[in-house]
């Protein structure tokens, strides 16, 4: 019957060549729309008892600010909790953050908002709906953010100073907050976004007049381009009838000033933008290869779904060798990774980005090990066996979840709408998701992912950010230098990548087993005390907290407080000392390949007092967890 059904769903799924084929939205989601283009996302979630997530989101953020506004994007997300028409924090009426206090949602946790380039987010989570009043009233906060802000005067300047603080100690001890500022004008010259982060200009702050702020208030926050997001234990139709009664009143401007997303030029030429910082600690390189981003229209196509699914495979894979590479002796480079996304701040352009860590004693040693790995992948492609690891890896991941999905916060649906609102991401339930990614696999072949890494990895339209310590024992190259460090690496010509098969078990002879000696029930705990033949006192206790996860923490008395003194400068990398050796014959790249697809982690750690070993695994890894930590035990392995 199993196979049956999933036969089916391939042949629904068939042919792949009809572009238009869309995928299956997620039908518990209420969606809907009032007559001013407010848009509404309801959805029913009874994992949290008695408790609702209201979220207002917004698709505007500091990019649409005019020069003499910039920073006013996010101070006016500060003003929204100092005064509104039903909330004023003066005389009787209570201001938001007092009431939302009354119900126990504090400021800062459950209470809050943020402001980026393209979109503004307001939150109040963990609501306790225990009564018609609070959901009527958090409602109306809502609406009061939606349109209906006070934006006096006196209030404006009192948080002049609070975002003042904000800029100060955002870039305070931030070097790379203070040097991607200022190599934004080199990647981004000419276009809006080369002057857009949301903390803005202080000299703007301390002096823009108050009609500056209001201008972009009544210009930008309208309800076609808000949506409410409400998840939790709700009635969706009472909810529903709630929203258009709280919301309707809120009028569609006459009109209004059209929502552009600004684009980003190509570039025939390599950009290099170098930037330095005394408290930069060591040399950060990004790479970026910038590509057209998928339409909005496409994104909730099946091609589409299943091209991003072939960029996971091929980002899994590539980290995987430079993570191999960086587990070695004497490695190349601090770190390395790739990723495919967004192209620095900006939605409208994608990129693939290849970032890593230079040893300051070898920069273009650095460059030519990691820009030389990902040529290697373009020219040549992957092997069968990394394929079917990353095809393991990626699909188990997508498995826990749909083990896990009756356990799902609020907090996972709202995000999902968020990304369908904000992005035009396609909110798909996780049991078709789960469908989707195994068809994908099995349809999948090595030929056709070696094909779209030489897509991805285009050596085009490359821009070159470099982030350097500010120190006289570092010389840095200049920009001509570091664009050569780059061609000189992908011009080369590379051998395939090889790797030994590896067909060994974590364990190759199980030890002679022992007994169980006693066991005890301590019923009022809901826990139960078993003593091992051995010596071992091991405590169990069934939690309803999650359907696949056991975890495990095997600790003894001792740790470094039994070691001298003398000993004390090692005792920070105990731990991970005995992590990165491995254990019995494998050293860290072998036992992570021996232990792909498999959802279990095992964590030696050494304490002052104690020493441990922290574990957490799968219902079907539970074996898996066991064997390693017994390992850890009986095998430590000297590297």
């Amino acid at each position: 019957m199993i196979k049956f059904f999933l036969a089916l769903f391939f042949s629904t799924l068939l042919p792949l060549s009809v572009s238009s084929q869309k995928v299956e939205a997620d039908k518990s989601y209420r969606i809907g729309k009032l007559s001013n283009g407010l848009t509404y996302y309801l959805k029913y979630n009874a994992k949290e008892k008695g408790l609702a997530d209201f979220f207002i989101a917004q698709r505007v953020g500091s990019i649409l600010e005019e020069p003499r506004q910039r920073g006013l994007a996010h101070f006016l997300e500060h003003m929204a909790f100092n005064g509104t028409k039903n909330f004023q924090g003066k005389g009787k009426s209570l201001g938001i953050v007092p009431w939302c206090e009354t119900i126990g949602v504090k400021f800062g946790a459950n209470l809050n908002a943020y402001t980026s380039v393209d979109q503004t987010v307001y939150n109040i989570s963990a609501v306790p709906i225990m009564r018609e009043g609070i959901i009527d009233s958090t409602l109306l906060i809502l609406h009061d953010w939606s349109h209906f802000l006070l934006l006096e005067d006196n209030e404006i300047d009192k948080e002049r100073g609070v975002i003042h603080e904000e800029w100060r100690t955002r870039r305070a001890g931030m070097a790379i907050q203070r040097m991607m500022e200022r190599v934004m004008p080199t990647i981004y010259k000419g276009t809006k976004y080369e002057d857009c982060l949301p903390i803005g200009s202080m000299d703007i702050i301390d002096n823009f007049p108050y009609k500056d702020l209001r201008d972009y208030y009544l210009k930008w926050y309208r309800p076609d381009l808000q949506a409410i997001i409400i998840v939790g234990d709700i009635d969706v139709d009472k909810m529903e009838q709630k929203i258009h009664n709280v919301f309707s009143d809120i009028q569609k401007p006459e009109n209004p000033a059209k929502r552009i997303y600004y684009p980003v030029p190509d570039n025939k030429k390599m950009i290099v933008a170098i930037d330095k910082d005394s408290e930069q600690p060591i040399m950060l390189v990004t790479l970026y290869m910038k590509q057209e981003s998928t339409p909005d229209s496409e994104k909730d196509l099946i091609l589409t779904q299943r091209k991003k699914y072939l960029s996971s495979l091929i980002i899994k894979m590539l980290n995987n060798r430079l993570s191999d590479i960086r587990k070695q002796y004497k490695p190349p480079f601090h770190s390395a990774s790739v990723n495919d996304g967004s192209f620095f701040i900006s939605k409208t352009k994608d990129a693939f980005s290849v970032s890593f860590g230079c040893l300051q004693e070898n920069v273009k040693g650095s460059f030519d090990a990691v820009i030389g790995e990902v040529e290697r992948a373009r020219q040549n492609g992957f092997t069968m066996s990394e394929l079917q690891r990353a095809k393991i890896t990626l699909l188990k991941s997508v498995e826990h979840r749909y083990a896990e999905r009756k356990e799902q916060r609020n907090r996972t649906f709202v995000k999902k709408a968020l990304q369908n609102f904000l992005d035009n991401d396609p909110i798909m339930s996780i049991e078709y998701y789960y469908k989707l990614i195994q068809t994908f696999n099995a349809q999948i072949t090595l030929s056709e992912v070696n094909k779209e890494v030489a897509e991805l990895i285009s050596n085009k339209n490359q821009v070159l950010t470099i982030y350097a310590p500010l120190k006289k024992d570092f010389p840095i190259a200049d920009k001509e230098t570091f664009e050569k460090y780059v061609l000189d690496a992908q011009s080369r010509r590379y051998k395939p990548y090889k790797e030994k098969p590896l067909h060994e078990k974590l364990i190759s002879f199980l030890p002679k087993k022992g007994k169980i000696i006693k066991e005890i029930d301590w019923d009022k705990f809901g826990v139960k005390k078993l003593i091992l033949s051995n010596g071992v006192e091991v405590y169990i206790k069934k939690t309803s907290f999650a359907n696949d996860d056991i975890s495990m923490r095997f600790y003894g008395e001792g740790g470094t407080s039994l070691y001298p003194d003398s000993d004390a400068i090692n005792f920070p990398m105990l731990s991970s000392a005995i992590v990165n050796a491995g254990v019995a014959n494998f050293d860290k790249v072998k036992l992570d390949r021996i232990l792909n697809g498999k959802n279990v982690r095992v964590s030696p750690n050494v304490g002052v007092e104690t020493q441990a070993i922290n574990g957490r695994s799968s219902v079907n890894d539970f074996e898996t967890m066991m064997q390693l930590t017994y390992l850890y035990f009986t095998s430590p392995r000297k590297d």
